[in-house]
């Protein structure tokens, strides 16, 4: 009998707090959603679903929204005012047990670990992103883009074609040869793509995962066939990624045998070599692991980053021939009609494609957001934000803020000139983040950027016969278009 009054006794104190708690976010405006279910069969019904509850919340929700996943609300927040206090709090406001998803793929690296470990890695990490390494790997940016555009060479004049297969190749070979040091031979454009493609499916699962609440749980997902699907992938990431540290490993050991302890200056980077002689606070150096765990964070960063940037600014110009005249005619005033490579000194010269790429950035931010759980109550402005909710900084959403950015859904790229630029707050635009855990290879990915786009549009006329708003996206760690970034070229005369 005892036992009934227990069980009574705890569903009355656990339905009092679930109460409690609900009072606490009533005021926080949703839209509709479901009982039990919540707004989970609208992100699981595709990407036209997708795009019209993400224009009910701009039209009925003006700085955040609560977004239902079953029975755990999500705080959805876009306003700069609210995240910057967010990443301004992140002793109140740490990263949530989310990102534990990501570490079968990522292990602790930088992107999940939290204090010593993470100032340790970011330490050495940022010497690879110095402007005197950089400047070093503009011979090898412009090398991947001849490549890329000779791959392009057999499509121009014929029609439309799906480039992410070529896109995602040169962002990998980029990688290997600036922060492996890897030569391009190592391996085939064919294993080169299924790389960036394995990569892509562990953005999808990790989307679906948090989705599919009932997956949430460790037990119920280790018997999931998404769990099967995630193993596969992780074994090619994984093949790959010991076959160049082994390989890199030994090569260190055997210079530092013979007293050369520095990798060949046209290697370009220090990545590995750091990690390789590198030791932790307490004396010991990094495992093999630990490095695989940074490696394995670069390349996906990296590269899904890289790929996705080029396909939407590929296609964005494609759309708008205004823009990429405008654009094209910059290259030629700074290039001339040679064909030579391109010097930091053209770089810092193209303005105009900086605002294009920043412009695409917004529209389709690198990421799409990032998870902050507050580990007591917390207030911001009217609302309350209860210890242990998930908040989602939504960077798509942000991006879309009427108040930052008027027509927001219109390719502009002169919203980012120096004049405009002066008129929007702090945090209202955030492709990297921002604070300690800002991306650190944000410079990076812009002279990447900046290498092929001027590369391609010096040869090639850029066409898309879709329109922008008939993209149909994929909304994962990064934001992708279903279909393929599907463009076609001309030859420039």
């Amino acid at each position: 009998m005892l036992i009934y009054y227990f069980i009574a006794a705890l569903l009355a104190y656990l339905f009092i707090k679930r109460r409690f708690y609900l009072s606490k976010i009533k005021s926080i405006p949703s839209t509709k959603s479901l009982p039990i279910l919540g707004h989970t069969f609208i992100l699981l019904a595709g990407s036209k679903s997708i795009g019209r509850f993400i224009k009910t919340i701009q039209k009925e929700c003006k700085r955040i929204c609560i977004v239902w996943f079953g029975l755990i609300p999500y705080i959805v927040v876009y306003n700069a005012e609210d995240i910057q206090t967010i990443l301004r709090n992140s002793k109140e406001i740490p990263k949530g047990q989310s990102y534990n998803f990501l570490k079968p793929w990522l292990g602790e690296s930088i992107l999940i670990s939290d204090g010593q470990k993470f100032r340790q890695n970011k330490k050495i990490l940022v010497q690879t992103f110095h402007k005197s390494n950089l400047l070093d790997f503009l011979p090898i940016f412009n090398n991947n883009a001849e490549n890329l555009i000779q791959n392009f060479a057999k499509h121009v004049g014929k029609g439309e074609f799906a480039a992410d297969l070529y896109l995602a190749t040169g962002a990998m070979f980029n990688l290997l040869g600036t922060t492996l040091g890897v030569h391009r031979d190592i391996l085939t454009e064919e294993e080169a793509f299924n790389y960036s493609l394995s990569v892509e499916k562990m953005g999808e699962f990790l989307y679906t995962r948090h989705i599919k609440f009932w997956l949430k749980p460790d037990i119920f997902f280790y018997f999931s066939n998404l769990k099967k699907r995630q193993d596969h992938h992780l074994n090619i990431l994984n093949n790959l990624t010991d076959r160049v540290i082994l390989g890199k490993k030994k090569e260190f050991d055997e210079r530092k045998s013979s007293s050369v302890t520095k990798f060949d200056k046209n290697n370009n980077v220090l990545f590995l070599e750091n990690f390789f002689s590198a030791t932790k606070l307490n004396g010991e150096g990094f495992t093999l692991k630990e490095i695989k765990d940074e490696v394995m964070t670069m390349m996906f960063a990296g590269q899904d980053t890289t790929t996705v940037t080029l396909g939407f600014s590929l296609s964005l110009l494609g759309i708008h021939q205004e823009v990429q005249d405008k654009l094209y005619k910059e290259l030629e005033e700074i290039l001339g009609l040679s064909d030579r490579d391109i010097n930091y000194e053209d770089i810092q010269k193209m303005v105009y494609l900086g605002q294009v790429i920043k412009e695409t950035w917004r529209l389709f931010p690198p990421i799409n957001g990032f998870m902050r759980v507050p580990i007591k109550d917390i207030n911001l402005g009217q609302y309350i934000f209860p210890k242990g909710t998930p908040l989602l900084c939504s960077l798509f959403l942000l991006h879309r803020n009427e108040d930052y950015y008027p027509n927001s859904n219109r390719f502009i790229p002169e919203r980012f000139n120096s004049e405009n630029d002066k008129t929007r707050p702090p945090y209202s635009f955030l492709p990297f983040s921002e604070g300690v855990r800002k991306c650190i290879g944000s410079n990076y990915a812009m002279l990447v950027v900046k290498v092929f786009l001027a590369k391609i549009l010096r040869r090639y006329k850029v066409i898309c016969n879709q329109k922008q708003k008939d993209f149909k996206l994929s909304l994962q760690l990064t934001v992708r278009r279903k279909e393929g970034f599907l463009i076609s070229l001309d030859p420039r005369k």
